[in-house]
């Protein structure tokens, strides 16, 4: 693989390394680039890694061709819309670091109900949708214990990023009175979710939540 790359090694604190970084708006260390002549971003790895992941990356770079998100990106260049090649696709540019927002939303808005038990559209509605009154929603929070026999850590993480969106919408509105209301309507479903040992009182949730919202608006 060498014989079709230049390696350097840089330093992110200092010269072209710091440059680098800004360019880039990296912020982990390591991180490996793979770039062309033009300085353009082809490739992107963060974190320790194996030389195979290394050797695959560098593969996928010279050959993208072979790899799948290309494949996925001809089929959607073609108007292949069908619900198997969006949800893939819209994961695949996900683990690319790429821009994936516009494939979830068309995927939304062409399938509204996506199947919480199949791997890449539990990822779309993960990522997708924050309103809380969506018509998936109440699937995913009527059956948070066999999702997560499913998708495992992914249940709790979207769990708290619904938690997450109530001190959203109530900073938006500069309205601290909802979070009370909407936390009622989630945390019963979180109460029985949540191994007692590890749950958190309705009180304390609210409390972090406060403090949030005042860091915010400062009030």
């Amino acid at each position: 693989m060498n014989e079709n790359f230049v390696s350097l090694k840089l330093d992110g604190e200092k010269g072209d390394g710091l440059q680098l970084m800004n360019e880039f708006s990296l912020d982990s260390y390591p991180t490996m680039l793979f770039l062309n002549s033009e300085m353009d971003l082809l490739k992107k790895i963060v974190g320790v890694v194996g030389a195979e992941q290394i050797e695959e990356a560098g593969n996928a770079v010279m050959h993208p061709e072979e790899t799948v998100i290309y494949q996925l990106e001809q089929k959607y260049k073609a108007g292949n819309r069908d619900r198997d090649v969006l949800a893939a696709y819209a994961v695949e540019l996900l683990n690319a670091d790429r821009e994936m927002e516009a494939i979830v939303d068309e995927f939304l808005e062409k399938y509204p109900e996506p199947d919480l038990e199949d791997e890449n559209e539990f990822l779309v509605f993960c990522l997708g949708v924050v309103d809380r009154d969506h018509a998936s929603m109440n699937g995913f929070l009527g059956n948070l214990e066999g999702l997560a026999e499913i998708h495992g850590d992914f249940v709790m993480t979207k769990l708290n990023m619904i938690l997450l969106s109530i001190v959203n919408d109530a900073i938006e509105a500069k309205d601290q009175s909802t979070m009370a209301k909407e936390l009622d309507k989630i945390f019963p479903f979180y109460q029985e979710f949540v191994a007692e040992e590890a749950a958190v009182s309705k009180e304390e949730i609210l409390e972090m939540m406060t403090e949030m919202y005042l860091e915010e608006v400062g009030e």
